[in-house]
């Protein structure tokens, strides 16, 4: 770990295991109007095929075996948020607003009114949204939540009061990463590849070691971290134990 130094004024957070207890489970299936619940699932768990973390994989065992003919799957991964499969052609898709909103672009689709009402709604009381839709119409929402790890507001207030300022790195819907934010006490929200992240004085609390220039890394303990970064501000603070260590 980076010793550090007077000089950091920005502290970047990972959401998943730092911020949220990374346990991330959904709890609702919301049918779009007109849909059944039936179709919203067996479309939420096709889509699903393709994506192997663990929510992808607990949606895609609810998918009725597909007898015969071509399946072709998309994954998801961390720059493309959005999976899916194409059985016998046609097409069914999962994942956040931005990428979803993206694909329906490319055959000159749009979504109704009804979902960005529902995902700001859910999004106010700190869930996550994901958008199910097949070749024909969307189909609805899968609603997740994660908790936030005890003790993230506390962190965020004690560092606010030595005029640090707290960043939420978060890829994908802007309006769930604000949400978050908000919940959990966090200052700033920013994309991974915002040029703010490579700039001098920030630190960062994650799971692995970012790539960030000049950063310092403090691990995956929001509390240890703070904790660190308030010794180091102290008067003295990072040199009289050592000294009185030799009285």
């Amino acid at each position: 770990m980076s010793t550090v130094s007077h000089g950091v004024d920005m502290l970047v957070l990972e959401r998943r295991g730092v911020v949220t207890l990374g346990q991330r489970r959904a709890f609702a299936l919301v049918p779009a109007p007109g849909v059944g619940m039936v179709d919203l699932a067996q479309g939420a768990a096709l889509a699903s095929i393709g994506d192997t973390s663990p929510e992808g994989c607990l949606l895609a065992g609810l998918a009725h075996p597909v007898a015969g003919g071509a399946v072709r799957t998309l994954a998801h991964t961390p720059q493309r948020h959005l999976s899916g499969a194409d059985v016998e052609g046609h097409p069914y898709r999962k994942g956040d607003r931005t990428a979803v909103e993206s694909w329906l672009d490319a055959s000159c689709s749009h979504l109704p009114a009804w979902f960005d009402e529902r995902i700001d709604e859910y999004a106010a009381s700190g869930d996550e949204s994901w958008i199910v839709v097949d070749a024909d119409r969307p189909l609805g929402i899968v609603r997740w939540r994660d908790e936030l790890r005890p003790g993230v507001r506390g962190c965020c207030e004690a560092l606010r009061r030595e005029g640090i300022a707290t960043v939420l790195m978060y890829d994908g819907d802007v309006t769930m990463g604000a949400s978050l934010a908000v919940h959990a006490g966090i200052d700033h929200v920013l994309a991974t590849d915002d040029p703010v992240l490579h700039g001098e004085g920030v630190a960062v609390c994650a799971r692995t070691r970012p790539v960030l220039g000049g950063g310092l890394y403090l691990g995956d303990d929001l509390a240890k971290a703070t904790a660190t970064i308030m010794r180091s501000r102290r008067p003295y603070g990072r040199w009289l134990p050592r000294l009185l260590r030799h009285l």
